[in-house]
Parts: structure tokens; C-alpha cells; sequence
């Protein structure tokens, strides 16, 4: 047995390496305290269309997009670009890796005991590897476009997750078009989670706006379809109809989704929206605080005379609603 593992690691291929470091060591993050990003850029994704609002800036402006490769020039892109399609294999390796036998068993034991296997707080060893892949495909963008087909294969798997579309986003057009047809795919999870990816790249993905404003029209305006949509900008004049429409479903009580943020991507439309002032004025009159503030802020922008004539915010608070997933 031990001859034949011997065999087997001498017949597995080198890591790859640039300038005296593997892989590993360009990309694995071993910070005790490691994050990823911050949860702003996917957890309240309404705060930026009211902070656009309020700063009046136009919705079908580009929006550069929120991806953290390297600047040119630094030495991590230059290794990843030096190594090439040598590291596709190991990139994907580590994107399509589940928890190891060890690392289950520490974390039953950290659930179970509550022993400080791992740093409180900080991201796990299987984490970790997804983030390092993201890393690496954000760096090849293009030059990875050979591991699309694997790495959408993935999207089909249990619990797909974040680095995964937003790697696949990141390697350019052919990657935006692999997340724009998920968008169809039978399970709202992984359709929210492909808007997401395409929401983050922001006019880059340009080209999937037709199909969100189809899903928006069809019903399907999750907070992640309607917040893609808004981080990518769309000419007003083509969004306005179809928001208007979704916002009738739910003053219909036809849908559930997000009130608040379809209302704020009205808002965005500017003078496009006109015909959706009546009904966000008698909207205004059931809607709790939170809501009251996003009807306010939208009619600024669409109708000023009309949010003048909005009686003081003291509506009342029992619904709750709130558009955080």
C-alpha cells in the first residue's frame, strides 16, 4: 500500500509555480481573520439604489463593477498570467472541492464541543480553497475560458455558492452568457445566485439585462434579479413598463417580492415612470415607515410635485416588510 501511494504521488503532476512560489502560496488566504469582502455587496444591495437617489446620478450610467482582481502590474496577476491554462486544473480543483474527511470531523467536534478548532469568525479550509479558485479565475479572466464548461457543470451540484458565479462571471463575455442562460434554470436559488454573479460584474453584463426584465415581467423579481437589474443599469424608457407592471402584482397582492426595491428602480427610471405615481401614491397610504421613506425618495425623482404633496411620514409600522434576503 505504501509503495503504491508513494507510485501515486510521484505520478500526480507538480504544482504549478512563478517565481519560486506554487499556486498555493499566490492565492490561499491563511489570515487567521480572513473576509472575503463585505457584506454590502450582496446583502443590501437597496441601500446603493437609495444612495443613487439621493445623489441624483443617472441609472444608465456604467457601473464600474465591484471585482477584486489585482491591479495591472502587481505581482500576483503577473504570476497568474504567467502561469496561464497551467493552473485551470488546479483552480478548479479547489472551486469544486467539498469539506475533507478531517475538516468535517472538526467542525462536528467544534458544533458538538464547542472547541475553537477554528479561528472564530473566520472562513473554513473548503472557503478558503473556493476563494483562492475565485481569485485565480478573476485574475485569468479571459485566458480561462477553457474551464467554463467544467465550472458551469458545478452550477448543477448542491450548493453552488458565490465564488463560483462570480469566477464565471469574471472570465469575460463567454462567462456572462453562461450566467445570463442560469437565469433559467428550474431553482430560484440558483437563479438568484447567477443575478448575484451578473449584478457585481455591473455594465459588463450588459447583455443580460433582456432577461431579467423578462423574469421581472414573468413574476419572478427577487431581490437578486431586481438588484442585478439595478447594478447594471437599463435605459429607463425599456425598464419603466416593466417595473410598473411588477409593482401592480403586488398592489394586487399577485406577488411578494421585494416591494421596496422595485419601487427605488422606479425611482431610477426618472420621468419614465409618470404612470406609476398614482398608484405609488395610494400605496403611500397602507405603506409602513420603511416603505413610506422609498415611495418619498422615488417620487422625488419622478414626480417632485407629487412627493411634495405627501402628508408627514407617520404611517403605520405593523407589516414590517423588509427586502433583505
Amino acid at each position: 500500500m505504501l509503495t503504491g501511494v508513494v507510485a501515486w504521488r510521484l505520478s500526480c503532476p507538480a504544482e504549478p509555480k512563478h517565481d519560486g512560489r506554487t499556486l498555493t502560496e499566490w492565492l490561499y488566504p491563511t489570515e487567521p481573520d480572513f473576509e472575503w469582502m463585505p457584506n454590502d455587496l450582496y446583502g443590501h444591495i437597496h441601500d446603493e439604489f437609495l444612495a443613487q437617489l439621493e445623489s441624483g446620478e443617472p441609472w444608465a450610467s456604467p457601473n464600474a463593477p465591484a471585482g477584486l482582481a489585482s491591479p495591472d502590474g502587481s505581482p500576483r496577476r503577473a504570476a497568474l498570467r504567467s502561469l496561464g491554462t497551467n493552473a485551470l486544473p488546479w483552480l478548479f480543483d479547489w472551486m469544486a472541492s467539498r469539506p475533507r474527511p478531517t475538516e468535517r470531523l472538526r467542525e462536528f467536534v467544534h458544533r458538538k464541543f464547542a472547541l475553537p478548532l477554528f479561528h472564530p469568525g473566520s472562513l473554513s479550509p473548503v472557503e478558503r480553497r473556493h476563494v483562492a479558485a475565485f481569485d485565480g479565475f478573476a485574475e485569468l479572466g479571459a485566458l480561462a475560458e477553457p474551464a467554463l464548461p467544467a465550472l458551469s457543470n458545478l452550477l448543477h451540484q448542491p450548493n453552488p455558492d458565490l465564488p463560483l458565479v462570480w469566477a464565471i462571471a469574471c472570465i469575460g463575455p463567454k462567462g456572462i452568457a453562461v450566467l445570463t442562460n442560469t437565469l433559467s434554470h428550474r431553482r430560484r436559488d440558483v437563479r438568484d445566485l447567477a443575478a448575484l454573479g451578473l449584478g457585481l460584474e455591473g455594465s459588463a453584463a450588459t447583455s443580460a439585462v433582456p432577461v431579467l426584465l423578462t423574469l421581472i415581467d414573468q413574476g419572478e423579481a427577487s431581490y437578486h434579479v431586481l438588484g442585478a437589474l439595478g447594478r447594471i443599469g437599463c435605459e429607463p424608457a425599456r425598464a419603466a413598463p416593466v417595473l410598473r407592471r411588477h409593482l401592480e402584482r403586488i398592489a394586487r397582492g399577485d406577488s411578494d417580492d421585494p416591494f421596496s426595491m422595485t419601487v427605488l428602480l422606479l425611482g431610477l427610471c426618472g420621468d419614465d415612470a409618470k404612470p406609476a405615481v398614482p398608484r405609488l401614491l395610494t400605496l403611500y397610504e397602507q405603506a409602513d415607515s420603511a416603505e413610506r421613506a422609498s415611495i418619498r425618495q422615488a417620487l422625488n425623482c419622478i414626480d417632485p410635485a407629487a412627493g411634495a404633496r405627501l402628508p408627514s411620514d407617520a404611517g403605520p409600522d405593523s407589516r414590517g416588510k423588509a427586502d433583505v434576503p
